[in-house]
C-alpha cells in the first residue's frame, strides 16, 4: 500500500476544516472580509503613504496554556497585543493581523479557541485578522500537544498619533503607567524555573498549576491573564483631550530596557516604586526563589504591573490611569531609569 500524507502526520482535511471554520468566525466579526486565498489584505487610507509591520510570539507562556483546558485563546489574545501594541506606540495604527501557527498535531475544535483569542485581541487594538497560516509538525520531535505561534501586524502611520518622544521629552513632566493585569507574555522562562514549571513530569507541572496559593490563588490563573492591550483607553484619553508626549510598550527588558527607547539623552525617567499595585504573581515568584532573584533581576526582567508607560506634560490628568513619576534632568552619569521608594509586597 502506498503512503498518504495523513499516514505521515498531516491531516489535510483536518486543516481544510480548521481554515474554514475559521474563515465563518472572520466573516461573522468582519462582514465583508474573506480569507483564505493565496494572500489576504485590505483597503489602504487615503492619507497613507508608508506603512509599518511588527512581528512577535508569546514565548514559553504557551507551555502553559497548552497544559490545561481553557487557556488557549489568552495566548492567541497575546499574539495580537505583542504586535498591535508596539505598532500603535510609534505611531501607528494597526490595520491586519497575521498568525502562524505551528502545532504536532491539528485539532481543530481545541486549536479554534487560539482563533478566538486573536479575534478578541484584533478588536481591542482596532484591526482585523486577515489571514494566516496553520502548520503540522510530525516526526520532528516535538512533544504531544505541542503549539507555539507568531503574529504578525501591518499598520499605517497616522499624523493624527504621530509623536516625537526624543525631541519633545523635557525634564518635568509626569510618567503615567497602564496596568498589566500580570506577567503579559515575558519573563516566562525565568517565572516557569523559579516556580518549578519545567523540567519534569507533565502530570507534576499540571498539578503546581492548579495549586492555590494564598496571595493569588490558583497558580494557572495568576500566570495565565492576557495581555493587557491599552490602544482603547489610550485613544478615548486622546480624544477627551490627553495631549501625549511619548509610549513606551514595556515587554522583554522591562521598564529598564524600554523607557529608555523614548527618551532624550539628557533625561531620566525617575519611578516611585509602590505608586502602583503591583498584581501579586509577583511577589510570589520573588518569595518562591530559592536562588535569591533580586529586585533588579526582576526590574529587568517583567514588567511589574506595567504595560505601557505614557508621558505627558505636568499637572495633566489621564483617566483609568496612574502617575507613576516625572522627567528629571539626567546628569552624565546616570542611567535613564531610576527607581524611588519601594514595593509593598
Amino acid at each position: 500500500m502506498s503512503a498518504t500524507y495523513k499516514q505521515a502526520g498531516v491531516d489535510i482535511e483536518a486543516g481544510e476544516l480548521f481554515a474554514q471554520m475559521i474563515a465563518k468566525e472572520v466573516e461573522a466579526n468582519w462582514p465583508g472580509v474573506q480569507i483564505g486565498g493565496f494572500a489576504d489584505g485590505g483597503r489602504i487610507p487615503s492619507e497613507a503613504t508608508t506603512f509599518k509591520a511588527g512581528a512577535d510570539g508569546v514565548g514559553t507562556k504557551i507551555d502553559l496554556a497548552r497544559r490545561l483546558d481553557g487557556f488557549l485563546h489568552v495566548v492567541g489574545y497575546d499574539a495580537v497585543a505583542m504586535t498591535a501594541v508596539d505598532l500603535y506606540m510609534d505611531g501607528t495604527r494597526p490595520a491586519a493581523f497575521y498568525d502562524y501557527l505551528v502545532v504536532d498535531h491539528l485539532e481543530p475544535e481545541k486549536h479554534m479557541q487560539l482563533i478566538w483569542g486573536m479575534i478578541a485581541g484584533c478588536k481591542d487594538a482596532m484591526c482585523y485578522l486577515a489571514g494566516g497560516e496553520t502548520a503540522e509538525h510530525p516526526g520532528v520531535g516535538l512533544p504531544k500537544g505541542y503549539i507555539d505561534i507568531g503574529g504578525f501586524c501591518v499598520g499605517f502611520p497616522s499624523p493624527r498619533l504621530q509623536l516625537d518622544p526624543k525631541r519633545n521629552i523635557k525634564p518635568g513632566m509626569w510618567l503615567w503607567g497602564w496596568p498589566s493585569g500580570g506577567l503579559g507574555s515575558n519573563g516566562y522562562s525565568l517565572a516557569r524555573r523559579v516556580l518549578k514549571l519545567r523540567d519534569d513530569r507533565p502530570s507534576r507541572i499540571r498539578e503546581r498549576l492548579e495549586r492555590s496559593h494564598p496571595s493569588v490563588g490558583r497558580l494557572a490563573d495568576a500566570l495565565l491573564t492576557p495581555t493587557a492591550i491599552h490602544i482603547q483607553n489610550i485613544e478615548d484619553a486622546r480624544q477627551a483631550g490627553v495631549q501625549f508626549i511619548g509610549h513606551a510598550h514595556i515587554t522583554g527588558g522591562g521598564l529598564l530596557g524600554n523607557v529608555p527607547r523614548i527618551l532624550p539623552s539628557n533625561c531620566v525617567a525617575s519611578i516611585g516604586l509602590g505608586s502602583w499595585r503591583m498584581p501579586p504573581i509577583f511577589g510570589l515568584i520573588l518569595s518562591q526563589s530559592k536562588t535569591s532573584i533580586s529586585l533588579e533581576e526582576m526590574e529587568k526582567t517583567f514588567n511589574l504591573g506595567v504595560q505601557v508607560v505614557s508621558v505627558t506634560d505636568a499637572g495633566v490628568t489621564v483617566p483609568r490611569c496612574t502617575q507613576i513619576g516625572f522627567i528629571r534632568e539626567r546628569r552624565q552619569v546616570d542611567p535613564q531609569v531610576e527607581f524611588r521608594g519601594k514595593f509593598e509586597w
